[in-house]
Parts: structure tokens; C-alpha cells; sequence
């Protein structure tokens, strides 16, 4: 299981939380807070699919990398 602070729902709470906070003290107007909170939960949703992207593709690299130095899986199925 994850840690709280690495999953999306995580940090879309905590920047919803900050930016009401922000609201009520009148640092940005209410009118923005809908905009900034909806403009800061796609940005932390396209960090997070990069994020997930990017271990895919190194995964990749890496599967190939030991098929090619022929390096077995020594996975529960194979026994020597």
C-alpha cells in the first residue's frame, strides 16, 4: 500500500484545502479559488499519468535491457 502523500487524492485535498484557506483570509477572491482549484487538479493529474508514463518506460528499458544481457527472471514459476 501507498503512502498518503504519493497518491493523487492526497494532494488534489491538500491544494483544495490551501486555496480555501487562501479564500477565506481574501489572498485570492472567491471567484478565482473555483478556476485556481480546478487549473491546480489538472496539473497535479497530468504530473501524476507522467509520473506513472514514465515508469512504464523505464521498466520497458530496463526488461529489454536484461533480456538483451541475458539476464533470467528468476520469477516462482522457473527453478533451476
Amino acid at each position: 500500500m501507498k503512502a498518503g502523500y504519493q497518491t493523487t487524492e492526497f494532494w488534489l485535498t491538500l491544494t483544495s484545502q490551501l486555496v480555501g484557506l487562501l479564500t477565506l483570509f481574501h489572498v485570492i477572491s472567491p471567484q478565482d479559488s473555483g478556476t485556481l482549484t480546478t487549473t491546480i487538479a489538472h496539473g497535479i493529474t497530468a504530473i501524476f499519468t507522467i509520473a506513472a508514463c514514465a515508469r512504464v518506460v523505464l521498466s520497458y528499458i530496463e526488461s529489454r535491457t536484461n533480456l538483451k544481457l541475458g539476464v533470467r527472471d528468476q520469477g516462482p514459476g522457473i527453478r533451476d
